[in-house]
């Protein structure tokens, strides 16, 4: 009797679920600037997972460095053409496993400037502890890995969903102090609206999370990546 009510009560979450574009969780709009996220750069999702759940650890947010305004001119504009398809190389420190100390370090690199981003996180903070006050409910996630999906064969529009979900709380210590997120201890989650959706339009099985203490974030998105490889042009991204 226990095993059919809970089936039952799986069925008609499923059946709640949001699966058009419009959800987040099915299309996350990526590097826009009015909309209630923000979205983490150059990070490895492996080393944010074991910060945050395996440490148990807070992190805070890093702003975009400011842009430089006093540059002097370039006089070989061919040069300066050609020069914006090119990035610095990569001299950041390393540590003994060849990993980038920056991604390894506390802080959340972000695309945002430094208001822009104290803003964001103002709003996204009050709106949080709103909802959990009027309606007792949590709505803070960090999402770590993105499927990039496509509605039709034909479609020259990439869409993005999240894979992994870490409830996380939002926190300062006063009004003079950086945002801080840590790992909320409630279960962690892979996407339920996306699981549904590949399964009823694609025939594709998302694979199940293990629980906490057994998943290993890289394995997991290997075999995604693996159940979609079949379909053209879709990937997981790691960031």
């Amino acid at each position: 009797m226990f095993q059919d009510i809970r089936k039952n009560l799986e069925r008609d979450r499923k059946e709640l679920l949001e699966l058009s574009t419009r959800s987040r969780l099915i299309n996350t709009p990526r590097r826009k600037t009015r909309i209630r996220t923000i979205e983490v750069i150059d990070e490895l999702s492996v080393e944010i997972y074991r910060i945050l759940v395996v440490e148990g650890r807070k992190m805070s947010f890093l702003p975009a460095p400011e842009p430089v305004t006093d540059e002097p001119a370039v006089e070989d504009s061919s040069i300066e053409a050609f020069g914006q398809y090119l990035a610095q190389p990569d001299d950041s420190p390393t540590d003994s496993q060849g990993t980038a100390t920056r991604h390894r370090d506390n802080k959340l690199q972000t695309g945002l400037a430094s208001k822009q981003l104290q803003s964001r996180l103002l709003q996204i903070y009050y709106d949080a502890r709103t909802l959990e006050e009027e309606q007792g409910i949590s709505t803070l996630y960090l999402a770590m890995g993105f499927l990039r999906w496509f509605d039709a064969e034909n479609s020259e529009r990439d869409r993005y969903a999240p894979l992994v979900l870490i409830p996380v709380v939002l926190d300062r210590s006063s009004a003079q102090s950086r945002f801080t997120v840590a790992f909320s201890d409630e279960e962690i989650s892979t996407n339920l609206s996306l699981q549904a959706k590949l399964k009823v339009d694609f025939g594709v099985d998302l694979p199940e999370l293990p629980d906490t203490e057994d998943i290993d974030v890289s394995a997991y998105f290997s075999e995604v990546a693996k159940r979609v490889g079949g379909l053209e042009r879709w990937d997981v991204r790691l960031n």
